[in-house]
């Protein structure tokens, strides 16, 4: 074991969102891309011999018979998730660190709003997003503000149990499956003579926990739960799909009386420090929203959302918006998360980073091509010139330093395809982007300096951003999206070059683009 608690501490420091320990390879953490930590490959023999250190007879009984187990388990003082498999015959453990407290809302900046629900007395509220969305840690941040703040039973049937709660003006009881309980199903029958005011439900999993779940929101109890679905709009319709046609009207009708609302979360890697930042769209059942339910107009519901956001409503993109404006995410990354891309483009380009990271993302960055404006592709080599040599590669295009970088401080390369009459000039908008890989260097460096400049039709003459941004050398792609200054948007360009860092010997280009 002393092994697997050096990688877990390191998973710590690295503020990892996972540890993937597979048979055959060395641990690999899972936080800003993955990084392995280049140990000797995991033999079955150590994987078998946590899962034998780890488990309770019924789970080993359960793993064996079904080549799958989810369990919680304390190691020295680390609390975690594991996730055992079988992966093409060989054993896979996925790890997740739980933290030692309950994250407070202020920790995971999420939308002050929701604590809203925690002071209902009755209903339905859940959660949802794609594993590992954080959404049991929502949940424990909703329940533990119940916690401090009212005195009642909160019960809590989870597989596996996750967050250890302690008593404070509440009492909990917390009851996993398979130690406590026989099963989700099983427990949600008996929970009413445990008199619980508050009950949370780890996960809605098949038709019969989701009609037990809405009955006991039915009966005058605050219930908390969760489902895998990505947005409200989903969220709704899963819950309908769970029942047959001659159920629906009346599951329309029960849903509109007792949804309290939906959060649904993604996490995305943050640029301020170490770990994650939660996206919440927040659906708040207004009566408007409930007669839509009720009538089975769900398709309705995100314009809706849009028109009373006095009501708590937050659509996915204006959560991405607002981590973008405080510096919390990159550009990039907001662009590459936002769900109505034309829209999110003219509101993000108001945002002015503050600093150099808020400019780059590992790695590539997907924008609809209808928004290219200017692209390199091989057709257009002959008219690019350049302080080294400039290759046509599947990869993208590949700049080699050349015998007259001694002549110049900086490498560069330039585009003449509009005075050449190759293609026209474009009216600039918004951003520029690109994405790059660096080969080869003179030096290794924490950066190296990169900037566009432009010539309009004007004959005037821009270089930006100032200061120069920084690219990093590592082996992964990276994206850059930069602002373009606001006074020169509707310039018509005439002339584009990129100059980089004349320390960088080979780096390859792609996507390089205005929009």
């Amino acid at each position: 074991m002393r092994g697997f608690l050096e990688i877990i501490e390191r998973a710590k420091k690295e503020a990892a969102k996972s540890i993937f320990l597979f048979e055959g390879l060395p641990p690999i953490l899972k936080a800003d891309g993955l990084k392995s930590l280049n140990g000797r490959p995991l033999e079955r023999r150590h994987l078998e011999s946590f899962l034998e250190k780890n488990l309770t007879q019924w789970q080993k009984e359960r793993f064996i018979a079904e080549k799958e187990i989810d369990y919680s388990i304390e190691v020295g003082s680390s609390r975690l998730r594991v996730n055992g498999f079988v992966r093409s015959g060989a054993l896979g453990l996925v790890l997740r660190l739980i933290p030692e407290e309950v994250p407070s809302f202020d920790e995971l900046l999420l939308p002050e709003f929701l604590k809203e629900f925690a002071k209902k007395r009755q209903g339905l509220f859940l959660v949802t997003g794609v594993t590992g969305s954080g959404k049991s840690t929502t949940l424990a941040s909703l329940i533990e503000l119940i916690n401090r703040e009212r005195a009642c039973h909160i019960v809590t049937i989870e597989d596996p149990i996750e967050f250890v709660f302690k008593p404070k003006s509440s009492i909990i009881s917390q009851r996993e499956v398979g130690r406590d309980t026989k099963s989700f199903n099983e427990a949600l029958k008996r929970v009413l003579r445990e008199d619980p005011d508050v009950i949370l439900v780890g996960e809605i999993r098949d038709r019969e926990s989701m009609k037990v779940t809405i009955e006991l929101a039915e009966t005058g109890h605050l219930v908390f739960s969760t489902l895998h679905t990505r947005d409200a709009v989903q969220t709704l319709n899963r819950i309908i799909d769970f029942f047959p046609d001659e159920q629906k009207s009346a599951i329309y009708a029960q849903l509109a009386n007792v949804l309290l609302g939906i959060c649904s979360q993604r996490l995305i890697p943050r640029i301020d420090k170490k770990g994650y930042v939660c996206a919440c769209e927040v659906l708040t059942v207004t009566d408007g929203v409930r007669n839509l339910i009720r009538e089975g107009k769900i398709h309705q519901v995100p314009s809706l959302m849009e028109s009373q956001k006095k009501e708590g409503m937050i659509k996915f993109d204006d959560s991405i918006l607002e981590l973008a404006k405080k510096g919390y995410i990159p550009i990039p990354e907001a662009l590459e998360q936002a769900r109505e891309e034309k829209v999110f483009i003219e509101k993000i380009r108001e945002v002015r980073p503050t600093t150099s990271a808020s400019y780059r993302k590992r790695g590539t960055l997907s924008i609809e091509k209808q928004n290219v404006l200017y692209q390199i592709d091989s057709s257009e080599m002959q008219f690019l010139d350049s302080s080294g040599f400039l290759m046509y590669t599947p990869l993208g295009l590949l700049f080699m330093e050349g015998q007259f970088y001694k002549a110049v401080d900086r490498n560069f390369i330039i585009d003449y395809s509009i005075i050449h009459g190759k293609k026209d000039g474009f009216t600039l908008k918004a951003f520029f982007s690109m994405e790059y890989l660096i080969k080869d260097v003179r030096v290794v460096k924490p950066g190296y300096s990169f900037g566009i400049f432009l010539t309009f039709s004007t004959s005037e003459q821009i270089e930006f951003p100032n200061p120069p941004l920084e690219l990093i050398l590592d082996e992964d792609w990276h994206s850059v999206t930069i602002n373009i200054p606001r006074n020169f948007s509707g310039q018509v360009v005439r002339i584009v070059g990129v100059h980089f860092d004349s320390d960088i010997k080979q780096i390859f280009l792609r996507n390089m683009r205005f929009f």
